[in-house]
């Protein structure tokens, strides 16, 4: 193999990188391979499992004798299953290629071909109809309290943790997604979990304030024995447009404190200035002490239906 270049494996850490050859996006724990000239993954060029086979990057060097695992950088750190994935796929390109057939033609993929080798495993299911195509309360769906739920769905190899107002239609039926809600990818959802120690601190320090709205921003900043100003932290960043606030409303007659997690766009005159959108949703202490007490079962279902590994549900419980 050339000295100054290696092939290299590994799992997406993001669905942010797209395949050099389709190019279409690398789903989030996916098996990539690559090509790069430095044995540290610098400038690593990346491929889908299937699309990298497919094109027949590297004939020379896969069609050796040289062991697998001495092949790919990072062989070892997949699983047994990937790395048995590997090994057969290049056994497969090896004998197309002795053979002088590579399979390089048109038309529909195989099972060994499909987009199956490169996605989060999930479970096969039929064909949608238009009615089932349209999102109801029941799988992947947790209730937080009353219309409001948390759901688990999949939008372009994206899979996105929702926290939705749900509202019945007047014809009857299902229950159905309203607009009132946010969608977070699990990276976001992973932030927003991270946070809630913050969070329920920043909730009960709002909640020991007894003096209304003007002792609240007060009690913003607080003099230190050194005498210098310390703002209470009430805002947190799970994104870079995505914010979560605890604050103090007036909800149903009562003054409460509420934990709002949005959506924040940019005023393009001052560039400065984070305004709020309609993406969003505001849960009362109640609602987002509910939503923690969903955790376990959230991630359980990432890990079970939704192609993420048993390690990552794990990091995630801790």
């Amino acid at each position: 193999m050339d000295d100054n270049v290696y092939i290299c494996c590994e799992y997406a850490r993001s669905s942010i990188g797209s395949c050099k050859a389709c190019p279409k996006a690398i789903p989030k724990n996916a098996v990539k391979i690559g090509f790069t000239p430095d044995f540290d993954h610098c400038g690593t060029i990346w491929f889908h499992f299937s699309c990298f086979f497919k094109k027949c990057f590297f004939r020379k060097q896969l069609k050796d004798d040289t062991e697998t695992s001495s092949v790919f950088v990072g062989f070892k750190d997949l699983t047994d299953t990937d790395q048995e994935r590997i090994r057969k796929a290049r056994q497969k390109l090896k004998l197309a290629l002795k053979t002088g057939n590579p399979e390089t033609k048109k038309g529909k993929r195989t099972a060994d071909d499909d987009e199956s080798e490169w996605k989060p495993h999930t479970k096969k299911s039929k064909t949608a109809t238009h009615s089932e195509k349209e999102l109801t309360v029941g799988k992947h769906t947790y209730q937080i309290q009353d219309f409001l739920y948390i759901n688990i769905s999949r939008w372009k190899d994206i899979v996105l943790v929702g926290i939705r107002e749900y509202y019945r239609p007047a014809t009857g039926g299902k229950l159905r997604p309203g607009k009132k809600g946010i969608s977070l990818t699990v990276d976001q959802y992973r932030t927003l979990i991270d946070e809630k120690l913050s969070i329920s601190k920043a909730i009960e320090q709002i909640k020991e304030d007894k003096e209304g709205k003007d002792a609240i921003k007060k009690k913003k900043t607080k003099q230190t024995k050194k005498g210098k100003q310390v703002v209470a932290k009430t805002d947190f960043d799970i994104s870079e447009n995505r914010r979560i606030i605890v604050k103090s409303e007036f909800i149903s007659g009562s003054q409460q404190v509420v934990v709002d997690i949005r959506e924040y766009s940019t005023v393009e005159q001052s560039g400065e200035i984070p305004l709020p959108t309609d993406k969003g949703i505001t849960l009362t202490e109640e609602q987002w002490n509910k939503l923690l007490s969903l955790h376990l079962t959230v991630i359980r279902d990432l890990a079970d239906n939704f192609g993420y590994s048993e390690d990552f549900a794990d990091e995630l419980s801790a």
